[in-house]
């Protein structure tokens, strides 16, 4: 992942949102919007490769894969949350980005919960 291409694709596509949302700004949001995800989706299609050696070292190390899964879930509810939150300051409703903010964040304790269970679980069984 080249951050300076990431970045000079965002510059140039700030300096067009800036011109068009001078003459035309609704055309401003829809380039916004289109920006964002075609970015998103060269970030996260570069991250395949770093998330399958990251799932061989893990297998290694706990020989179990659901914890992995929970926490490349996370991760994702949390990229994709704050895409979606920073899209809709960046239209104005800062009302919905509030919701979508606290949805993610109600998502991720719900995906994370299993793990909150197994250590509260191992936990009591020290105590025994």
């Amino acid at each position: 992942m080249d951050i300076l291409n990431i970045m000079a694709f965002a510059f140039c596509g700030l300096f067009m949102v800036i011109l068009l949302k001078s003459a035309k700004p609704e055309y401003g949001l829809w380039v916004s919007v289109a920006l964002t995800c075609v970015l998103a989706a060269y970030v996260l299609g570069n991250l395949s490769e770093m998330i399958t050696q990251v799932e061989a070292i893990w297998l290694k190390a706990a020989g179990s894969s659901s914890l992995l899964g929970i926490l490349l879930r996370i991760i994702g509810i949390s990229c994709l949350c704050e895409i979606t939150a920073s899209l809709c300051k960046e239209s104005g409703c800062l009302a919905l980005a509030g919701q979508v903010t606290l949805a993610g964040k109600l998502a991720i304790l719900s995906v994370g919960f299993p793990v909150l269970l197994e250590l509260i679980t191992f936990i009591l069984e020290l105590g025994q």
